[in-house]
């Protein structure tokens, strides 16, 4: 069963912060080994929302479709050292911030917190299959 994360976030309106948030998103392409190595995520997409004046970032998402349970899958990525490094830099910048350094518990719960897919009623999926199932049938015959 697919499930989704919409995880949204308002960015603090600070330089320091602002430059965070360059930090991070020149981060976004170093966490593709990890995405690929889960296993278990189907897509995934950052966006920056921009302030409404065009200079800086307003809000930002993480948007994911992924296998497993919601704890399982946090827990997995706050394990992964690059992920976790781009949420530590989220939490620096954003408004409403979980306790640092993060530890996984106060983890799992910003993110569901800030998760705006609270059920999987507002996601279609045109297929059932899990990522493994899918890797599993096209590498086959590979």
């Amino acid at each position: 069963m697919t499930s989704p994360l919409t995880f949204y976030t308002a960015v603090k309106q600070d330089a320091e912060s602002q430059q965070k948030m360059q930090q991070i998103q020149a981060a976004i392409p170093t966490m593709r080994d990890a995405l690929i190595n889960s296993k278990i995520v189907h897509f995934a997409r950052f966006v920056a929302v921009p302030n409404p004046g065009g200079q800086g970032v307003q809000a930002m998402m993480v948007i994911t479709e992924f296998d497993e349970s919601m704890d399982s899958y946090v827990e997995f990525f706050f394990n992964d050292p690059s992920i976790n490094k781009a949420f530590t830099l989220i939490a620096e910048v954003s408004v409403n911030p979980p306790a640092l350094p993060l530890n996984l518990n106060d983890f799992i719960n910003w993110v569901a917190r800030n998760n705006l897919s609270k059920t999987d009623d507002s996601m279609f999926s045109a297929y059932t299959q899990s990522v493994a199932q899918i890797l599993n049938k096209f590498s086959a015959g590979a």
